[in-house]
């Protein structure tokens, strides 16, 4: 895990700033050659052109890798699930009379 955190850090903190746009493209056609060291700099056939630039292999991996991920907070669709039936009535039915006093007053003949 150190190890990603280290070449993610050393990727886009010095290779993207200070790359060249457009040496490396999206289509496979590289601007310098491995022996960029012994010819001419200042050579014109390897500056690299406008659509070098916009199809950049460098810049296109780094803005796909420096994206967050996205977060959906759209609430689910709501409606309908299912129609339970009406539950059935249920009676209470007790044995034991309640009388409309309370039991603690005088004793009194049923």
């Amino acid at each position: 895990m150190l190890a990603l955190l280290l070449y993610e850090a050393m990727f886009l903190n010095v290779l993207v700033p200070i790359h060249t746009r457009g040496a490396i493209t999206l289509d496979g056609k590289s601007v310098r050659s491995c022996c960029a060291a012994h010819e001419s700099q200042k050579s014109s056939q390897r500056t690299p052109t406008q659509k070098d630039r916009e199809n950049c292999a460098i810049c296109n991996f780094a803005a796909r890798l420096s994206t967050p991920p996205v977060i959906c907070w759209t609430p689910p669709k709501l409606g309908l699930v299912q129609l339970l039936p009406f539950p059935p009535p249920v009676v209470a039915t007790s044995t034991t009379p309640h009388l409309p006093y309370l039991s603690r007053g005088p004793p009194a003949m049923v």
